[in-house]
């Protein structure tokens, strides 16, 4: 019978070394460099325990016991350890490190070194069964010191474990129920050999690590569980100024930190689990299949972000991607108003000379192709520089605005004003002869004549002079736009010689 537990001891624990090695060479992460030392922390215990029950003599057995405890020597505590960075998405430090491997140490000291103190066993007997020698082992105080440090470390395990199950959804739930229960079966099983209910007196943790190995390996491989976890945890560390959404290979939310709260408001833990292209904002966010790309967020005053896609692959096969985002409002702020900056006019809201030429340019072009006429009207302030030597040149910037709104309010939308220069506009008219280009004209000077504008208490007017030029476009005609506007120039300077406030053509 005994021959037929070492077996399977002996199966359990070379599936055991398989695992560690199958996890260190495999999947390079730290966190899994942690876990395959705990396969081989078991590895050694399950074997040096079949070992132990195919002792022929006292001394082999108190051998084997000894080699048994370098195996739990990494487990608990490596499975600390393992708690640590995963929860805490960091590696422990050097002090918690220490903390965590004291009592271990002084355990396998005290194991070791028994036959001096009788710390960790104050009696080994041998036992006859079957023929064969087992151990009956009387516990000394250090070893319920161990038993207490191994249920704590079990029973943290669960804890933290709970918190992730309580947090998650879906796939998660499963993958922390799987580590809860593999972390309490173990611990179940083992006191009924605490309190001598074990058959034949074997100590059955041995053979109940073997459910803990097969519900880790199920949670941490069948759902690409720690590795997914290892690269968010990469991620998230290294770009902790960046908003981060991280989905596993179905779409589904897997993890996300505060920044990218700050860009979705539907982003919530209750949501970790669910494919996101249920929601708006997430199906935005997916469709886009570029590498870089950019999205608006908001509707009244929206805000600008550069999204930068990641596939997470492991080998050939893709584990999940990652969105990371970056504001870029202010650099979007910045471009308009280097925009504004190289068409508007400073002062007013119209266009700028540059810009009204170019506008000049495209609708002669326009209306070279489908014919029609064309009209421009050069415009300036009377009287203007005596306005600003009297009264300022924040009165004369005021007179500038007010003619701009004057003319902006009989104008159409179609047509196009432009500050020519110093206190001289210009408004392009499509598909205006000459005769409606003065009725316009005329229009301008009476309602600017009827402005006014009030500066310490003292009302000011001001008047405008209007030159008005005009050509008919049609596709065999070339029209010179320098000689238009120097022909509305002309006409403007006629106005001004025959007395102001008046337009000629």
């Amino acid at each position: 019978m005994l021959t037929g537990f070492s077996i399977v001891l002996f199966g359990i624990g070379i599936a055991n070394v398989l695992l560690a090695i199958f996890t260190l060479f495999r999947h390079k992460t730290s966190i899994l460099n942690i876990f395959s030392l705990v396969c081989l922390g078991i590895a050694i215990y399950v074997i040096g325990y079949g070992f132990e029950l195919r002792s022929e003599t006292i001394e082999e057995i108190k051998f084997f016991l000894k080699t048994e405890y370098f195996g739990l020597f990494l487990m608990f505590p490596l499975w600390l350890l393992f708690i640590y960075e995963f929860y805490f998405n960091q590696a422990p430090s050097i002090k918690i490190n220490i903390i965590v491997f004291i009592i271990p140490l002084l355990t396998l000291f005290f194991n070791v070194t028994n036959d001096f103190h009788h710390l960790f066993y104050t009696d080994i007997k041998a036992v006859q069964y079957e023929g064969f020698i087992t151990a009956h082992l009387i516990k000394g105080p250090w070893y319920y010191v161990h038993i207490i440090y191994s249920y704590a470390t079990l029973l943290i395990g669960v804890i933290f474990f709970l918190k992730a199950w309580y947090n998650s959804f879906n796939i998660r739930r499963i993958q922390s129920m799987l580590i809860i229960w593999g972390s309490i079966i173990p611990g179940i099983i083992e006191i009924f050999y605490l309190i001598g209910l074990s058959p034949y007196g074997l100590d059955l943790l041995p053979f109940s690590i073997s459910i803990m190995a097969i519900c880790y390996y199920i949670a941490l491989f069948r759902y690409d569980f720690l590795e997914l976890h290892e690269m968010i945890q990469d991620v998230i560390f290294n770009e902790p100024s960046e908003g981060i959404i991280v989905l596993d290979r179905q779409n589904r939310l897997i993890r996300f930190n505060k920044a990218a709260q700050k860009v979705y408001d539907f982003l919530n833990f209750k949501i970790v689990g669910k494919d996101l292209i249920k929601f708006t904002q997430g199906k935005e966010l997916i469709d886009h299949k570029e590498n870089i790309f950019e999205i608006a967020v908001g509707e009244d005053v929206p805000r600008y972000y550069e999204i930068r896609f990641t596939e997470m692959k492991s080998k050939n096969s893709i584990l999940g991607s990652a969105y990371l985002m970056k504001e870029i409002t202010q650099q979007k702020e910045m471009i308009q108003q280097l925009g504004n900056l190289a068409n508007y006019d400073s002062l007013t809201p119209i266009y700028n000379r540059r810009r009204l030429v170019e506008e000049a340019e495209k609708e002669i072009l326009r209306l070279k192709r489908y014919s029609g006429c064309f009209s421009i009207l050069m415009i300036d302030i009377d009287n203007f520089k005596e306005i600003n030597d009297e009264y300022g040149h924040l009165v004369g910037d005021e007179i500038i605005k007010s003619v701009v709104r004057g003319c902006q309010e009989r104008i159409r939308r179609t047509d196009i004003i432009g500050r020519y220069g110093g206190d001289e506009f210009s408004i392009l008219l499509p598909n205006t002869d000459n005769e409606n280009a003065q009725i316009i004209a005329e229009e301008i000077c009476r309602h600017i004549d009827d402005m006014e504008v009030i500066h310490l208490n003292q009302t000011i007017k001001a008047t405008v002079s209007i030159g008005v030029a005009t050509a008919a476009i049609n596709s065999d005609k070339e029209i010179d736009l320098t000689e238009l506007l120097k022909q509305a120039d002309q006409a403007l300077y006629k106005a001004k010689n025959n007395g102001r406030n008046r337009i000629s053509t």
